[in-house]
């Protein structure tokens, strides 16, 4: 006897309720992530002012649709001219708006298209490998840490996931039976991808890679046209995928002029004179290489926003280089094995394990059936895959999120297997459940800093990878009750250094500490630089500075050690100055100019932070908070030593 529709239907509502619950109670004692507050401030900016020179590149609908609750409340937003990220950290945390209240509204939204998500991911595998396969897909998505980590952030990436996973059902849908519903469904899911992030035109050839294998593997089945018409022909079916294709294009069109307020110009008005609202924009298209002439062309013949084509253009540009660090290398271009190495360390073994079982139950099957019905997430994986190993931007695991969707829907034909060996399974799916869930409940609320038994578990996570795959400054609020739990007052702040990496405001949490500059943050103007020599004390430093990602970027080596003596002796030299009008001639003469001065002052603080991160680095932190900001304990002897022993010791 089956289980009855409404038992499924409690399960479902009960595993997505956990996933909710988990969500919500993990998210609330956490700060912005690095881009969050940009995303909000971005979004907010659309609606209120219809201006879309924020953010264009981090997609129109995903900051929106993040905003939404800041339009229904009392929220200031600042007059801080065009540089998104002051504006960003002024409407958060000097506006004397709620930040916290900000944020949880701003990140509840994205949970909800987590939980559309869910029911997308339960469906379609439920619909292949039936109810029990749909919720062992459904299981795998609700507890997955990286799902938990991401589907609560105020971030493009949730909802990129989400659309992603709805054009290729509907695509899918279509090309088997050409009606309003299913052409309205497939244009609004593209729509809606290609609003979220740029990375969605990649469902252009993962689209023409479907239409291969419906045609080539599938043609026998033939197209229907409404509820009567059938189309068996290639080359019938072939004009009407062209005509359908031509709606969707339209319907996106049509979507992404709405968006922007059917107005070319990203800024609502423009001086006299000024023609585009990105001046760095030629700059950027350099960057592009062969794309160039034909971003240029939709520019000048204004097919699209000028934002949109912006944020397009601004995104490939980024992504030829960019600062990646993994197992202790650094490099601008990345790795092609990054994104799979990142898969293997943060995804449980038990889903892997339930993964491969699924997939071996596909080709235990023998099914054509069955593997033509998984054809458009194989499609994706090749297709997103290939982009991925090819990838110069190595930043973070977040980048390949939507294979996830993807693989709980294989891993749902693990169902197979008991309608065969249904003992067996019977144990061992409850020795993986229990598995599954000790591993994923047990990080709790650190789901961003999630790395399974065989990377070294979160503990470890920071010698292999940093930056959004562990630290994203999400730990501010735990670093002060950490600090409150142990009695660390405002009056022992000069025994307290904070390395932090991040755009939330250590102030903003009360957190007594003296801090270091970050190098790029320096719009927060509660950043200071500390002057004077360092002291003995607690020192926390976030995982991604510790390693020096976008400090001096790499390992300390001798040319480093000398330029850090070079400007140690300069700094020692300003100092005495400041008091000698004759020594302070003197050395603004040796170095031509104060600006010079400053500007290596500025370079010992970096290299006396990088210096410090390097001794520090080979020891294990005496503590940790949510495993992204790292705790040291350091004596008189270990701070002398790290600072100034030769570089052999």
């Amino acid at each position: 006897m089956g289980i009855s529709k409404t038992t499924i239907a409690g399960l479902v509502s009960l595993l997505i309720l956990v996933h909710v619950l988990l969500g919500v109670s993990s998210l609330a004692g956490k700060s912005a992530t690095f881009d969050e507050a940009i995303h909000v401030t971005a979004g907010y900016s659309y609606w209120r002012y219809n201006d879309y020179c924020f953010q264009p590149e981090n997609g129109n609908l995903p900051q929106r649709w993040a905003a939404l609750p800041l339009l229904f409340s009392a929220t200031v937003f600042p007059d801080a001219g065009r540089n998104v990220w002051e504006t960003a950290y002024a409407f958060f945390y000097k506006s004397d708006n709620d930040a916290d209240r900000m944020l949880f509204q701003a990140r509840s939204m994205i949970l909800c298209l987590s939980v559309l998500l869910a029911l997308v991911v339960y469906n379609w595998s439920a619909r292949l490998f039936g109810p029990l396969g749909g919720m062992i897909s459904l299981g795998l998505y609700c507890f997955s840490p990286t799902i938990l980590a991401h589907g609560r952030l105020t971030t493009s990436d949730l909802a990129a996931v989400l659309f992603f996973t709805l054009a290729l059902r509907t695509i899918w849908d279509l090309l088997h039976r050409v009606t309003l519903k299913t052409v309205g469904a497939a244009s609004l899911a593209v729509a809606g991808l290609l609003l979220s992030k740029m990375s969605g035109v990649l469902i252009v050839p993962v689209g023409v890679l479907m239409v291969g294998v419906k045609l080539w593997w599938g043609h026998d089945q033939g197209v229907m046209l409404g509820k009567s018409r059938q189309i068996v022909n290639r080359s019938g079916q072939g004009a009407v995928f062209s005509l359908a294709a031509l709606m969707v294009v339209f319907v996106s069109l049509v979507a992404i002029w709405g968006a922007y307020g059917f107005r070319f110009s990203a800024a609502p008005t423009l001086p006299a004179g000024q023609m585009l609202s990105f001046p760095q924009w030629d700059q950027d298209l350099q960057r592009t290489g062969w794309m160039a002439p034909g971003i240029e062309s939709l520019r000048d013949a204004k097919i699209l926003p000028e934002a949109y084509l912006y944020g397009f253009t601004n995104t490939l540009s980024r992504a030829q280089a960019r600062y990646a660090f993994l197992c202790g290398n650094y490099s601008s271009t990345g790795w092609w094995y990054f994104f799979p190495f990142c898969m293997a360390v943060k995804t449980p073994l038990t889903t892997l394990m339930v993964v491969a079982l699924g997939i071996g139950a596909l080709v235990r099957a023998r099914r054509r059936d069955l593997w033509y019905a998984v054809a458009p997430m194989l499609c994706f994986a090749a297709v997103y895959g290939a982009a991925a190993l090819t990838a110069n931007i190595n930043i973070g695991h977040r980048h390949v999120l939507p294979l996830y969707p993807v693989l709980f829907i294989i891993a749902g034909a693990t169902a197979l297997w008991f309608r065969t060996e249904k003992r067996s399974f019977a144990f061992l799916s409850s020795l993986l459940a229990v598995a599954f869930l000790l591993e994923t409940l047990l990080i709790w609320p650190h789901y961003l800093a999630f790395f399974n038994v065989a990377a070294g578990g979160p503990e470890n996570g920071y010698r292999l990878l940093v930056d959004s795959s562990l630290d994203w400054g999400q730990d501010l609020p735990g670093l002060a009750r950490w600090i409150q739990a142990r009695g660390i007052q405002e009056k022992n702040r000069r025994s307290f250094y904070l390395a932090y990496f991040g755009m939330a405001s250590p102030a903003y949490y009360r957190i007594p500490a003296r801090i270091f500059v970050n190098p790029g943050e320096l719009w927060a103007s509660d950043v200071t630089v500390p002057a004077d020599a360092l002291g003995p004390g607690y020192y926390c430093i976030s995982a991604t500075i510790l390693q020096q990602v976008y400090g001096i970027h790499g390992n300390w080596d001798r040319n480093r050690e000398a330029a850090y003596w070079l400007a140690r002796g300069v700094v020692r030299q300003y100092v005495a100055a400041q008091q000698d009008p004759i020594k302070y001639r003197a050395l603004m003469d040796q170095w031509h100019s104060e600006g010079k001065v400053v500007s290596i002052i500025r370079r010992f603080y970096e290299l006396r932070l990088a210096r410090l991160c390097h001794y520090l680095k080979k020891r294990a932190p005496d503590a940790h908070v949510g495993y992204s900001i790292l705790i040291y304990k350091v004596s008189p002897e270990e701070l002398k030593t790290a600072l100034f022993a030769p570089l052999a010791q």
